[in-house]
């Protein structure tokens, strides 16, 4: 018997088996919450009110709340389980509008979709002449410019489907030579397309009209996958060692996707069958999962994926709401560490055609650097971890209502903007790296990154905000959160986290400039890409020494250009060609293998000595 767990605000309801999670409730009713650590209780990010309902709190409850949340009925999601009717109280920050970046630079692409549609008038007399019917159409769209028509069980399937009577002909639907399926009527003004980048944290769609090339809308959400894991490899994980863990991680994906695809359509009055084709992007490991190609090789030396190559599948057997007469499709990968979506950055910027030094960096839960010196290419992924986007930070979230994404220290004072300028609820990534460079800037963090203690820093007009009890930190903000009082702070192991992630970046620029034998003099532009690296002040991300000084670089942030290239992609089969020689041409680089890594990471964590001064 099933058992209705209820969540407010909101109202929405899930119907579970006695001993669910209250995390497992909260997706199935559609409600997102935020667990880094994949359910494994070490992060309490997914922190709910409930009183009535669930089994009592378990040991790792007990040791990750206080005795004032336990007793206003504060739960940890992923640990309590469901016993009964439940009514679940989200947090403010669960509620939250999330603000995720669907823009980004492009170039034009001539309009050639791979997928097209052929109009083929017939009358009563061309349905009854002798011989087979697929001959004369073959006939007819050899007139087209279609060489050789292959026709498909499937194709030939709907072609019998179609009854003659009343039609004036049928719209055959081809990739390349092959027929995929006909309608009856003329439907060739009717084709659509969606782009998707998967990222690990979100996942951005946009709708694209075939026929004309125009973008018509933009949607995104939530990756569902995150419910098991913040980062790739706690998912990798799942999807080893878990029953079905391959599956349930595929169904996520699919589930967010499907959501997409049917907000998108109700924005625009379609019906989900007007999407023919959904060209996707992601990283190696996201890749493999969207395809349920099981990622095991990518854990063990060379780390190599199964294929690199783009794949293609009919959207019949994807298990994706929109026209199963359809196709889906994927860019090709470049290593098992670089995945089609820095193929689409290096496509939409035009990286690889510059005949000058340009470094572009999509900085993340998995950083991606892309280095040409105006011949070759070389790349690395860098294991930063998610501190860029709020995780394993202690009052860190992600980019959403509530989030403090900028800070300045001036004039003696600290001034915090506010997504929506609403109350604050926490602080993501770019605020992060602009309250450390402000401390830095302000002498209260050393160059190897310690904090100094109120002591230490007297003299200072933020000496008071900092206290060593319960752990050394720094005090953001002045005012209390609900429900416990809690205030932002900024804490030395938050700090130890942002080294951590910005050493491992640092890392991989120095290894690819030394590879390429370039200095930082040398580089003319630096590409940011991504969520963090649109919203992240430049400033201040030099100011962490997140990036080295680059004396001659135009600093550009060109949003998320992985979705850019798979827009590219999805409208011209010239631009999918230009990605396969892209992601031939770029060389993987081993960071984990490479000689010096160790003392450029090492040299990495460090802060720089020559700090900028607060702004007057």
């Amino acid at each position: 018997m099933k058992i209705k767990v209820s969540f407010l605000p909101g109202g929405r309801e899930a119907q579970v088996d006695e001993g669910v999670c209250l995390l497992e409730a909260a997706r199935l009713a559609g409600v997102g919450l935020e667990g880094d650590c994949g359910g494994l209780g070490s992060c309490a990010k997914c922190r709910v009110i409930a009183h009535e309902g669930l089994a009592p709190p378990t040991v790792l409850e007990q040791e990750r709340l206080d005795n004032q949340d336990i007793a206003q009925g504060m739960r940890l999601a992923c640990q309590a389980q469901v016993k009964g009717p439940a009514q679940v109280t989200l947090l403010p920050s669960s509620t939250a509008r999330h603000h995720i970046l669907e823009e980004g630079v492009s170039r034009a692409v001539r309009l050639q979709p791979a997928l097209t549609k052929h109009f083929l008038p017939l009358d009563v007399g061309d349905w009854k002449r002798s011989g087979p019917l697929a001959a004369m159409i073959r006939e007819r769209l050899g007139r087209e410019g279609v060489r050789r028509a292959d026709f498909s069980v499937r194709a030939l399937q709907s072609l019998g489907a179609i009854d003659p009577a009343g039609q004036e002909g049928l719209t055959a639907l081809l990739f390349q030579n092959q027929v995929l399926g006909f309608e009856p009527g003329d439907t060739s003004g009717q084709l659509w397309g969606l782009a998707v980048d998967i990222g690990t944290t979100t996942v951005v769609g946009y709708l694209l009209d075939l026929t004309h090339g125009r973008i018509a809308a933009v949607a995104s959400a939530l990756n569902e996958q995150q419910i098991h894991g913040a980062d790739v490899i706690t998912r990798i994980d799942y999807a080893l060692h878990h029953p079905q863990g391959l599956d349930r991680l595929r169904e996520l994906v699919l589930s967010t996707i499907n959501g997409i695809i049917e907000r998108i359509c109700q924005q625009q009055g379609l019906p989900d069958q007007a999407i023919y084709s959904l060209m996707v992007v992601g990283n190696t490991t996201i890749n493999q999962l969207f395809w349920g190609i099981p990622p095991r090789l990518l854990i063990r030396p060379p780390y190599n994926p199964i294929a690199m190559e783009g794949l293609s599948a009919s959207a019949k057997e994807m298990g994706l709401r929109i026209n199963p007469l359809g196709m889906v499709f994927s860019l090709p990968l470049v290593s098992g560490f670089i995945g089609s979506d820095t193929v689409g950055v290096v496509l939409a910027t035009g990286l690889h055609k510059s005949r000058k030094p340009r470094i572009a960096l999509d900085i993340g839960t998995n950083g991606e650097i892309v280095l040409t010196d105006g011949h070759r290419m070389a790349a690395c992924s860098c294991a930063a971890g998610p501190a860029f986007e709020g995780a394993h930070i202690q009052c860190g979230m992600r980019g959403c209502s509530g989030a403090i994404d900028r800070v300045d220290f001036k004039h003696g004072r600290i001034a915090c903007h506010v997504i929506d300028e609403v109350p604050h609820q926490g602080i993501c990534g770019s605020g992060l790296v602009d309250a450390v460079s402000g401390l830095l800037a302000s002498g209260l963090i050393t160059a190897d990154g310690r904090l100094l203690t109120r002591q230490e820093a007297a003299g200072s007009p933020f000496a008071d905000r900092l206290s060593e009890e319960p752990l050394t930190q720094f005090r953001l903000t002045e005012k209390m959160l609900p429900p416990a009082s809690r205030q932002v702070v900024i804490t030395q192991k938050d700090i130890r986290e942002l080294q951590l992630a910005k050493g491992a970046m640092l890392a991989g620029v120095s290894i690819l400039l030394d590879i390429l034998d370039l200095g930082p003099e040398d580089i003319h532009e630096v590409l940011l890409a991504g969520a963090f690296g649109n919203y992240v002040r430049p400033r201040s991300a030099l100011g962490i020494g997140l990036l080295p000084t680059f004396p001659r670089a135009r600093i550009r942030q060109v949003g998320n250009a992985a979705g850019s290239g798979a827009r590219m992609a999805l409208l011209s089969q010239a631009a999918i060609k230009e990605a396969i020689r892209i992601a031939e041409r770029i060389g993987h680089i081993d960071l984990a293998r490479y000689p010096d890594f160790q003392h450029h990471f090492l040299k990495g964590l460090a802060f720089p000595h020559e700090l900028a001064r607060p702004d007057p």
